[in-house]
């Protein structure tokens, strides 16, 4: 039979922004990931501490209510005094609503430090190594780059996928805690009391969503399997942490600050603990901590050196990125 028409045709469908070209990339990487059945479950965990944060934000905003009486809020006074200390016990007699946005900033500072990061470190390990590494090893360039997508698109489809995977276990569930806090609240005025802990929950994640994309995928660049890459990047956090510890012990370099740089984990804790900015808070409420939770509130680390730190790791991976996806298409 002939063949009429050979050539090029008309596209008929519809047509998508130039500059959303590159989530194409990253829905495909993140359909791919879920097929996981190892993500889909550390999802399902990440967003299981919301079961029991629940309750505790509605305590707090229950003994943190004006409209509770002095008898009424003191029978919570020896459950409060053996958590928070005596002067927080004791400044929820007297003005317990001032004590809302501390309260708010410490709980949402641990949840997102401690429990999200450690599903984080797992979550991307599984989705962030194999992004670009199955690329190299299977030669993929050679289809991507055949289209009009240039590198720095294929980029940002890279990091569109593993940004999603973490703020799906940071902010998403932070933000929808905070939804859930205001709602189990006894009056609407809680609201105005903790309505800044919202850009601070955005600022926490970029803190944590850029350094670790950046790492991940400079990581995954190097290699040309995904088991190699999560072994890394597993051991970068792992070693760093016991590194740090070890170190602190040391009487000669107990107050110095550059041991926090070789840690991931206390960096980004560092810097997502001054965006929370929990001492300033309780300075300013003229609490005195001297028993109760002092570690958990305060952190004696420096933000200035961590936050300079992850910014220049951030900077050098995406260079060295770039570099190395460019090297196949250089003659």
């Amino acid at each position: 039979m002939p063949v009429f028409e050979l050539g090029y045709r008309h596209w008929e469908g519809e047509r998508t922004s130039p500059w959303l070209r590159w989530t194409a990339i990253s829905r495909t990487g993140i359909s791919l990931a879920f097929r996981s059945k190892i993500l889909r479950r550390l999802v399902f965990i990440a967003w299981a501490p919301l079961l029991y944060f629940g309750p505790f934000f509605f305590g707090v905003g229950y003994v943190t209510d004006s409209k509770l009486t002095i008898r009424e809020r003191a029978e919570w006074t020896p459950m409060l005094r053996g958590v928070l200390g005596k002067d927080m016990a004791q400044r929820v007699q007297n003005d317990p609503e001032s004590l809302r946005p501390l309260i708010w900033s410490v709980a949402f500072h641990r949840f997102i430090a401690v429990p999200q990061g450690l599903i984080m470190i797992l979550l991307v390990a599984i989705a962030g190594a194999p992004l670009i590494a199955q690329d190299v090893g299977s030669k993929a360039f050679l289809v991507y780059f055949s289209k009009p997508i240039t590198k720095w698109e294929y980029l940002l489809g890279k990091a569109g996928t593993v940004m999603f995977f973490i703020l799906l276990v940071t902010l998403f569930p932070a933000l929808v805690l905070y939804a859930v806090s205001i709602a189990v609240s006894p009056s609407m005025r809680a609201v105005g009391d903790t309505w800044t802990t919202v850009p601070r929950l955005f600022a926490s994640a970029a803190a944590v969503s850029i350094p670790a994309t950046a790492l991940i995928l400079f990581l995954s660049s190097l290699a040309r399997e995904a088991r190699y890459v999560a072994f890394g990047w597993i051991a970068i956090w792992a070693l760093g942490e016991t590194s740090y510890l070890i170190l602190r012990t040391l009487p000669a370099l107990q107050g110095s600050t550059w041991i926090l740089l070789v840690s991931p984990w206390e960096c980004v804790n560092a810097v997502t603990g001054a965006i929370f900015d929990v001492p300033s808070q309780i300075k300013e409420l003229g609490i005195n901590l001297r028993r109760g939770p002092r570690s958990l509130l305060l952190s004696s680390s420096p933000a200035g050196p961590a936050a300079a730190w992850l910014a220049a790791v951030s900077l050098v991976c995406f260079a060295g990125l770039a570099r190395r996806v460019s090297a196949p298409m250089r003659i």
